[in-house]
């Protein structure tokens, strides 16, 4: 799948129209980052279905479904794992004692020290 429109100032991800097989439906993808945080909250995944007929007019709907959730949990993982392999090798954001492998609390148990 490729992009039409990919804006990393702005957080915005288009896709080009796609479809599996040569028939006249296809759909676009447009993901949009809403915040610089990974939260469920700071993604908005949006689908548009295009539907054209044989003298090549053409229908275009939003789509909501499973499909959006699906996206957006995938891309939540994918940022979750990608931040941990980054924050792994960041001395800095290792909170672990290196000698018993156990978050330092402090005293209020709330906050790492």
């Amino acid at each position: 799948m490729s992009f039409s429109n990919v804006d990393y100032s702005g957080g915005l991800i288009i896709t080009d129209w796609y479809s599996e097989t040569e028939n006249s439906q296809s759909i676009k993808i447009t993901v949009r980052f809403l915040s610089n945080e990974i939260r469920a909250d700071g993604l908005k995944v949006t689908l548009h279905q295009r539907i054209c007929g044989s003298n090549n007019s053409c229908a275009i709907k939003e789509v909501r479904s499973t499909l959006n959730e699906e996206i957006k949990i995938k891309i939540l993982r994918k940022a979750t794992l990608m931040k941990k392999e980054k924050d792994d090798k960041d001395p800095s954001k290792n909170y672990k004692n290196e000698k018993t492998g156990e978050i330092d609390w402090c005293g209020d148990g709330r906050t790492i020290c």
